[in-house]
């Protein structure tokens, strides 16, 4: 039973990821790194003329792939930038990385009928992690109800960027969620920024998502 419990959580999402890395490297990882390549010029373009379309768009892309290669894009830019002396950028992402999970967990407490038990059960883990800054725990939901889950995590990705953008939110280091408040500049709107993005995700998805019997059944 515990093992049970574990496997969408933990194990699934990592065999996931792991297997789609696998697809991404040994399938179509030259087309990516074009893509990849494009986009860090893209974004970097629009560090420099457009700070807020830098944050939205970060705040939707981040929120694809819940940890994934797209995400991981994301990271390289921001890790990259770093090392240039610009930690803004790194500091929205690392509020992104919190918001799916602790949202999904949130919309199960504020919309417990749009939840079966096993979700709502599971959903207590996925928010730790994502305070831990461990995104993949998303998966599994987004998997089960990719049209309520994504314009969810978009939406809430897109309003924590922003306020972290405006909140002058500063992160040095390659991790996220609560764990990395000390080394946090702006530390307030960070959490302010984590939080309010992850509201945003579970309004959305409760509004979006059926009651759980609907759910079920439509299975």
């Amino acid at each position: 039973k515990s093992l049970r419990s574990v496997m969408p959580i933990i194990i699934i999402p990592e065999l996931t990821v792991l297997g789609l890395g696998l697809i991404y490297y040994f399938v179509i990882g030259y087309p990516i790194a074009i893509l990849v390549n494009a986009l860090l010029k893209f974004m970097t373009g629009l560090t420099t003329t457009n700070a807020i379309g830098l944050a939205i768009l970060m705040g939707a892309v981040a929120e694809i792939d819940f940890g994934g290669p797209v995400t991981k894009t994301v990271s390289m830019f921001t890790l990259a930038l770093i090392n240039e002396g610009v930690f803004w950028p790194n500091g929205i992402f690392r509020v992104l990385v919190a918001v799916p999970p602790i949202g999904i967990f949130l919309a199960t407490i504020l919309f417990k009928k749009k939840f079966n038990e096993e979700d709502r059960d599971n959903a207590k883990a996925v928010g730790i992690m994502g305070c831990l800054g461990i995104t993949e725990g998303a998966i599994p939901y987004a998997l089960k109800d990719p049209k309520s889950v994504y314009p969810a995590t978009i939406i809430g990705g897109i309003v924590g960027a922003i306020i972290a953008l405006f909140g002058k939110v500063e992160c040095p280091v390659p991790h996220g969620g609560f764990i990395v408040l000390p080394v946090v500049s702006g530390r307030i709107l960070f959490v302010v920024a984590i939080l309010v993005g992850s509201l945003a995700t579970a309004v959305v998805l409760g509004l979006l998502r059926k009651d759980a019997t609907e759910n079920t059944e439509s299975k």
